[in-house]
């Protein structure tokens, strides 16, 4: 019991504790009555004997949580390893948040990447996060990130300065990520910028220099308003500084690297703090996104591993990417992640073969019938893709003449995708 308590007030010490707060003081308390050389009378050892025990019971309790959901932790030694947050009224945020997590509709608990990932990343604890599309990540790494940046004058010294940047690959990943963030930033009082190609290059620099706690960003647009490219001639100087930015974050990192934005991140993550916090999070765990963790994270990372079976109890409100499961060297049959792209378990894949064009629009208006007006599926979203944009319009055409609502991408610009 001496040495536990030992250790529990060595970790609190650190901060890296990876027993809960109150625990930690209450073995402290004994610690330094052992300490002061009181005698322990029987009282105490039932004090001393009950917390070893919550410690075994709350240890065990995550190994089987850990177990049950698919969730490997890989780097992290026992000793360290958090307990799972299994529950939204524990989770490890300022109450203004919970009560906004609570009642969101339809989120009764963590989906297991956030279980795994809160009590780590609030920690401050680097973190790769190897999980499908829709398992929940976005939220696994925003409400931490929000939390730092409540904290803005205690790390910064001052309001406006980014404390945290998350890099996505997409503008449409972008916008959601900032949808989220604008809305859970509020109740903590951070403000957020989106950066994305597409929108008025000097609108966006604009809002960075007005000031902003997150920075939710595609790669190259990012170096664009730093002015972080090489042969960068437009001579506006630098948005904004990301000298005290303590946190980044890489969403959808295989896509990102599959993009070519390896160089643009690299120069990126230069900018911050040189003891910055990161988190990365992917569906894969290809050689590249190993390469660039080793480059990124700091000593003692851990590596979050969700099977495809775990999968996610609420949608994810930054769905980009590959919608396919990732870890380590599994052999892509679902029951461990791959390093390799695999079809997702959790959603049902139908292939129809046909031979011509006009075999291909029969089998087309007979797919998508159950959608049109007064039918099964009236008022559900249908998703088509086609390879070209005269294919995309035909069909566009199509579906109005039938009387079915059509949005249409392809040759539309940024705006009217929007």
């Amino acid at each position: 019991s001496r040495c536990l308590a030992a250790s529990a007030r060595q970790s609190h010490a650190s901060a890296s504790t990876p027993y809960p707060v109150d625990l930690c003081k209450s073995l402290n308390r004994v610690y330094v009555e052992m300490s002061d050389g009181h005698v322990i009378d029987t009282l105490q050892k039932k004090r001393v004997a009950g917390l070893i025990r919550r410690v075994a019971t709350q240890r065990a309790s995550g190994q089987a949580y850990f177990a049950a959901h698919g969730v490997t932790l890989s780097g992290s030694d026992e000793a360290q390893t958090p307990t799972p947050c299994t529950s939204l009224k524990h989770a490890p945020f300022p109450k203004p948040l919970l009560r906004q997590l609570l009642a969101r509709p339809g989120y009764k608990e963590p989906t297991p990447v956030q279980a795994a990932a809160w009590p780590l990343a609030t920690r401050g604890q680097d973190i790769v996060a190897i999980a499908q599309t829709g398992s929940g990540k976005t939220l696994a790494y925003l409400l931490p990130a929000l939390m730092r940046c409540a904290r803005k004058d205690e790390v910064t010294g001052r309001s406006g300065t980014p404390v945290c940047v998350v890099m996505a690959p997409t503008r449409e990943l972008v916008v959601q990520v900032f949808a989220e963030a604008e809305a859970f930033g509020a109740t903590l009082g951070c403000s957020s910028v989106a950066v994305y190609g597409g929108a008025p290059r000097h609108a966006q620099a604009a809002a960075l220099r007005a000031g902003a706690e997150l920075v939710v960003a595609t790669p190259g647009r990012l170096m664009d308003v730093m002015e972080l490219h090489p042969d960068s001639k437009r001579g506006d100087g630098m948005a904004a500084s990301l000298a005290q930015c303590s946190l980044l974050v890489l969403d959808e990192a295989d896509m990102m690297l599959g993009l070519g934005f390896e160089d643009a991140i690299r120069t990126i993550a230069l900018q911050t703090a040189p003891q910055r916090q990161t988190l990365m999070f992917s569906a894969t765990w290809p050689s590249r996104v190993q390469r660039v963790a080793a480059m990124l994270m700091r000593k003692g990372w851990v590596r979050v591993s969700i099977s495809q079976q775990a999968g996610g109890s609420v949608d994810d409100p930054g769905i980009g990417g590959s919608g396919c499961s990732g870890g380590d060297d599994g052999d892509g049959d679902g029951s461990t992640p791959s390093s390799q792209p695999t079809a997702c378990a959790g959603v049902e894949q139908r292939v129809h073969v046909v031979a011509g064009d006009e075999a291909k629009w029969s089998l087309f208006a007979k797919l998508i019938r159950p959608f049109r007006p007064g039918k099964r599926l009236e008022g559900k979203r249908l998703l088509v893709f086609a390879n070209t944009n005269r294919c995309v319009w035909q069909l566009g055409d199509y579906c109005w003449e039938v009387g079915s609502r059509r949005d249409l991408g392809g040759s539309w610009a940024g705006a009217g995708r929007d």
